[in-house]
């Protein structure tokens, strides 16, 4: 969950939209009517009124239909207590049926919702390719349209006023990066291409392919050697701090007399006893 609704969003006495006046009795059946919808697992979701301005806070679910990889900006911490840090960026694309849960309040705008998701999954793309939606379905089988909503409108009051009509179940919120009602436009627009227009379009993706395949080598460079030069600094660090009893033990072996075992008069040969007790004038030692 995403919490968007702060102190300073109790402020507003009552609002009107679409003829509806989310005052009063209509305001508190419209909001037992949207809280019916979730269970006891997500009770941060549910209205809560404030009573003393009539302002109101809860959860809306804007559900993600974007087509195009985003480009994500994240910060990696490295080195000793993340003293090193290096930006990395990486794609990424929303599963199909994703939907997000935002904290809202009654003055929450569209153009809120739009930047806090943009800042929440810190996506490089502006602001301003993306819309939110509403989508109307006629039927549960039905495909449903699409209203591009305007930047100044609210996402919960006009949750609430679905209530009021009956409407909550045939309705819902959409981002969307592209228009969802000529969809199909865009995927068949190749299709009145020249082999020179496609033939251009596949060149810069393979190019944009090539950079993008150098970037990850450069960055994996980059962070092997940081890699190394941590492991070599935390070796070091630890040669200091353990004792090398090997290096104790050879030089208390060259620092000691080496004892040597006299031999017995049984162990050594009879003739090595007798030529050594001859003198050097050749009489023997007596």
């Amino acid at each position: 969950y995403r919490d968007m609704a702060g102190m300073d969003n109790y402020k507003v006495a009552s609002v009107i939209t679409q003829d509806t006046q989310l005052v009063g009795q209509t305001l508190i059946r419209a909001v037992n009517s949207y809280n019916k919808a979730f269970n006891y697992k997500h009770t941060i979701c549910k209205v809560q009124i404030d009573n003393r301005d009539n302002s109101f806070t809860g959860g809306v679910k804007i559900h993600m239909s974007i087509r195009n990889c985003l480009n994500l900006r994240s910060t990696l911490n490295l080195g000793k207590n993340g003293s090193l840090k290096t930006r990395l960026k990486t794609k990424f694309k929303f599963k199909p049926r994703a939907a997000e849960i935002l904290q809202v309040s009654n003055i929450t705008t569209v153009e809120d919702v739009i930047n806090h998701i943009v800042d929440q999954f810190r996506i490089q793309e502006s602001p301003q390719q993306f819309a939110l939606y509403e989508k109307s379905f006629l039927s549960s089988k039905s495909e449903g349209t699409h209203r591009k909503m305007r930047l100044d409108e609210k996402p919960l009051v006009l949750s609430l006023i679905w209530c009021t009509q009956g409407l909550a179940k045939r309705k819902r919120l959409v981002l969307c990066d592209h228009d969802p009602d000529n969809a199909e436009d865009e995927d068949d627009k190749y299709e009145n291409s020249s082999i020179t227009e496609l033939q251009s379009k596949l060149d810069l993706l393979d190019q944009e392919e090539e950079r993008a395949v150098v970037a990850v080598h450069a960055k994996y460079s980059q962070l092997l050697q940081l890699y190394k030069g941590a492991l070599d600094k935390r070796r070091a660090e630890m040669m200091g701090s353990c004792p090398d009893i090997y290096r104790k033990k050879d030089v208390e072996s060259l620092s000691r007399p080496v004892m040597q075992r006299s031999l017995s008069l049984a162990d050594q040969d009879v003739n090595e006893i007798m030529d050594a007790s001859k003198s050097k004038t050749g009489c023997s030692l007596q």
